[in-house]
C-alpha cells in the first residue's frame, strides 16, 4: 500500500462526504438541496483547475511524466471512473427526494410534459422566445464558442419519420439562451417552476414538429480557469491579470458533461464540432449546473431548513465605544460565524476615525463585494492617516474583484502594493499603529479572510491583541510586505516561506524526544488540507515514537491514518455540517509545555514553501484553553464527524449509541451564548 493517498482522489472523498449531507435523512430539505449545490460547485471548479492541470500534463513528454512518477491521463480515467459514481448518487437524491419534496412544500419542479398550460406557455414564450439562439449545421458557420459554465440544448431536426431511433441521424442543432435576467428557473403564479432547459424543450418542439423533445440533450462544457501567467517576473502582473481574465471564459475544454440518454453517434458528433477530447467526456443527467438552485433556496416555508442560528454578540467588544481599549485590556478571541463579524468592522471604522492613529496596515486576499472593511480603510486614508494594504490579485476567481479594490484604495489616498512574483501573500493581518505616547498598537491576526459575508458561513477565529511582542512581529512582517527586503526575524510568529516549516517541525521534533523518553506527548492538529510530503513522514516518524496525534482535516487528506506499522497512534476525522470548516488550529501539548497555534496556512507544500503565510502563538492561557477545548468537543462529535481511519474511510465516526450525541458545531454556539466573557 501507497504511504500517501492521491490529493485528487482524496479531494473526491471530501466531494463525498458532502454529498453524504444531502443523502443525509435527518438534513431539512432545502439543507440537502444546498448540498447537491456545493458537490455540483465544488466539482465545476475541480475541473476547472485540478482536471486541467493534470491534462495539461498529460500533453507533456513521456519523459517528464515519468518525473512526476504517475501517468496523469490515467488518473484523469480513474477521476471519471469515482465521478461517474458518486453522480449516480446525486441523481438519485435528486430524482428521489428533492423532486417529490419540493413537490409536497407547494413548489413542483414542473417537467416539459407537467408545463402544457396555456397560461404557462404563454408566459413561457414572452420570457423566453425571444432569446433563444439556435445554430444548425446547415448554417454554413461555425459553432458556437461556449463559454465555460455554459449549458446548452443539443437537439437533432429530423428530415423525415426516423429510421433508426438509435442512430439519431437528422441535422445536429445548439440552442443556447442569451438572457441572463431570467436566471435557471420560471417561476408560475402558483408557486410551479420549471428549468429553463425544459421551457426551451417545449418551445422548439412547438415551433418546429421536426425537433421532438425525446431529442434534445442538454450538454455543459467546462474549460481551463488557469490564468497561465507565464511571465509573471516581468510583466505590469495587474495587466496580465485583466488580459488573462478576458481568456478564462474560453479556455482550453477540460470536461464536456454530457446527458446519459444521448446516443453515442450524436456524441461524438458533438465533441468533434466543440473539438473536445472523448477522454474530457463525463457523463451526467438531463440537467447540469446544479449551483443554480442556490437561488431557490430561500423560497417555502421556514421547516424547509436548519433552524436559525443568529450571530451572538461578542462579550467583551461588542457594543462597545472603545473596542482598542478592550483589548488593550487583555487579548480577545472572535468566532464567526457562531459570533457577529461586526468587532473586526467597528475596530476599523474606530481607527479611521481616531486622531491618534498613525498607520493602519492589512492584507487583503478576498474581501466581500460593497466591504464595510475597504470602505473604512477608504475613509481613514481621507481623514490623514497612513493606510499601506497588500492586495493579493492571485487569489483565484476573485482576480477582478481584487483589481477593483485596488483601484479603490489607491483613488482614496492608500499606498496599495499587490503580487510578488512567484508567491502569494495568504496571512491575514491587520495592524494598527498609534502616535508614541497614545499606548500600545494593536493587531489582528486571523485564521480566515476579512470577509463580512463569508464570515456567515465560515468557521473561523480571529486575534484581537496588543501583545506588544505579538504586534512588533506583525509590524515586522507589513515592513517586508512593503518594502521587499530581507524576510522578517520574529520573535513568536512563525512565517512562511522561511520558518513556519521548521517552526512545526520543531514542535513534533520536541513531542518525539518526550514520547522516546515515556513522557506525555499529543498533537491535535485542525486543517483544511494535509497534503506536504515532508510533513506527513514526520507525522508518521512521532507516531512510530509514540505521540498521539489527533487530526481534524476538512478535505483533502494524503495522510493514511490509523495503519499499523506505518501511523496507527494517528486518528483523522473531517466534520461538515451547516458552516464551512476553515480555521487552522495547532496544538503542541507535552508535560511541561503545551503551545496553542491559530494559522493562515494548512500543511500543504504551497502553504510552506511558496506563501507567505502566518502562524501566531495564543499567548493568553484561557484563550489558548478555550482553542484546545473547542478541538476537544470537535473529536467527539457524533453526529457530523467522518473517520479518515484506512479502516473505516468517510463513515461516521464515533457511533456508539450509547454515548452522549455531540454536534460540536451546534455545542460550540451555545457554549459561546454561554460565555463568561473571557473571549
Amino acid at each position: 500500500m501507497d504511504a500517501y493517498r492521491n490529493r485528487e482522489l482524496s479531494w473526491l472523498d471530501f466531494n463525498e462526504r458532502v454529498l453524504q449531507e444531502a443523502e443525509d435523512v435527518r438534513n431539512a430539505l432545502m439543507e440537502r438541496l444546498k448540498f447537491l449545490a456545493i458537490f455540483s460547485s465544488n466539482l465545476d471548479e475541480f475541473y476547472r483547475v485540478r482536471v486541467a492541470g493534470l491534462r495539461n500534463l498529460g500533453r507533456v513528454s513521456e519523459r517528464k511524466q515519468q518525473r512526476i512518477g504517475y501517468a496523469p491521463d490515467a488518473l484523469v480515467r480513474e477521476i471519471q471512473h469515482n465521478v461517474d459514481l458518486l453522480q449516480a448518487r446525486f441523481g438519485k437524491v435528486f430524482r428521489e427526494t428533492v423532486i417529490p419534496g419540493l413537490a409536497r412544500a407547494g413548489m413542483p419542479l414542473l417537467s416539459p410534459q407537467q408545463i402544457g398550460q396555456d397560461s404557462r406557455l404563454r408566459h413561457i414564450e414572452r420570457t423566453i422566445l425571444p432569446h433563444i439562439q439556435l445554430w444548425t449545421e446547415s448554417d454554413g458557420t461555425p459553432p458556437p464558442l461556449l463559454k465555460d459554465g455554459e449549458t446548452v440544448l443539443v437537439s437533432l431536426r429530423a428530415s423525415s419519420v426516423w429510421e433508426d431511433v438509435a442512430a439519431r441521424s437528422g441535422e445536429l442543432c445548439i440552442s443556447r439562451l442569451h438572457f441572463p435576467a431570467t436566471g435557471r428557473f420560471i417561476q408560475f403564479d402558483d408557486g410551479a417552476f420549471c428549468f429553463v432547459d425544459d421551457a426551451v424543450r417545449v418551445l422548439l418542439s412547438q415551433q418546429d414538429p421536426s425537433m421532438e423533445m425525446s431529442a434534445m440533450w442538454a450538454v455543459k462544457i467546462s474549460r481551463d480557469a488557469d490564468l497561465h501567467l507565464e511571465d509573471e517576473f516581468t510583466a505590469d502582473l495587474a495587466k496580465l491579470i485583466r488580459k488573462s481574465l478576458r481568456k478564462r471564459e474560453t479556455g482550453r475544454p477540460t470536461r464536456l458533461l454530457y446527458d446519459g440518454h444521448m446516443p453515442l453517434l450524436v456524441l461524438r458528433r458533438v465533441l468533434e464540432l466543440l473539438h473536445v477530447d472523448m477522454l474530457d467526456a463525463q457523463l451526467g443527467g438531463r440537467y447540469h449546473n446544479f449551483s443554480d438552485f442556490f437561488s431557490i433556496l430561500d423560497r417555502g416555508p421556514a421547516e424547509l431548513r436548519d433552524e436559525p442560528m443568529p450571530p451572538l454578540p461578542h462579550p467583551v467588544l461588542s457594543g462597545n465605544n472603545d473596542i482598542v481599549a478592550r483589548i488593550r485590556d487583555g487579548d480577545r478571541l472572535l468566532h464567526v460565524p457562531h459570533q457577529t463579524y461586526a468587532p473586526v468592522i467597528d475596530l476599523l471604522t474606530e481607527a479611521a476615525m481616531r486622531d491618534d492613529v498613525e498607520e493602519i496596515r492589512m492584507t487583503v486576499y478576498r474581501v466581500s463585494s460593497d466591504s464595510e472593511i475597504i470602505n473604512a480603510l477608504c475613509d481613514a486614508a481621507r481623514h490623514g492617516i497612513r493606510v499601506f494594504v497588500f492586495v493579493e490579485l492571485k487569489a483565484r476567481f476573485d482576480e477582478a474583484s481584487n483589481l477593483s479594490v485596488m483601484e479603490r484604495l489607491r483613488e482614496a489616498g492608500a499606498i496599495v502594493e499587490t503580487s510578488r512574483p512567484g508567491i502569494k501573500v495568504h496571512a491575514k493581518l491587520v495592524h494598527i499603529r498609534f502616535a508614541r505616547g497614545s499606548g500600545r498598537d494593536v493587531a489582528l491576526i486571523s485564521t480566515g479572510n476579512f470577509n463580512e459575508k463569508t464570515a456567515r458561513l465560515y468557521d473561523d477565529v480571529t486575534l484581537f491583541t496588543a501583545e506588544p511582542g505579538v504586534t512588533s512581529d506583525v509590524g515586522r512582517v507589513f515592513d517586508y510586505l512593503e518594502r521587499d527586503d530581507i524576510p522578517p526575524v520574529t520573535s513568536h510568529l512563525l512565517v512562511a516561506p522561511n520558518e513556519l516549516r521548521k517552526g512545526f517541525e520543531g514542535e513534533v521534533e520536541a513531542l518525539r524526544s518526550e514520547a522516546r523518553k515515556g513522557r506525555h506527548a499529543r498533537m491535535i492538529l485542525k486543517m483544511n488540507s494535509l497534503e506536504d510530503p515532508e510533513l506527513i513522514r514526520t507525522l508518521y516518524a512521532a507516531s512510530g515514537d509514540g505521540v498521539q496525534i489527533d487530526l481534524i482535516v476538512r478535505g483533502i487528506c494524503c495522510l493514511r491514518a490509523g495503519v499499523p506499522g506505518l501511523s496507527e497512534n494517528i486518528r483523522a476525522i473531517s466534520i461538515l455540517d451547516r458552516f464551512l470548516e476553515h480555521a487552522r488550529v495547532y496544538v503542541f501539548e507535552r508535560t511541561e509545555r503545551e503551545v496553542v497555534y491559530l494559522a493562515s496556512a494548512d500543511w500543504m507544500t504551497r502553504n510552506m514553501n511558496r506563501r507567505i503565510e502566518i502562524a501566531a502563538p495564543v499567548l493568553d492561557g484561557r484563550l489558548a484553553a478555550s482553542l484546545k477545548d473547542w478541538l476537544e468537543l470537535q473529536l467527539s462529535d457524533t453526529e457530523k464527524a467522518r473517520t479518515l481511519n484506512e479502516m473505516r474511510y468517510n463513515l461516521y465516526a464515533n457511533k456508539d449509541e450509547s454515548a452522549l450525541r455531540v454536534r460540536a458545531q451546534i455545542e460550540r454556539y451555545h457554549q459561546l451564548a454561554a460565555s463568561d466573557g473571557l473571549d
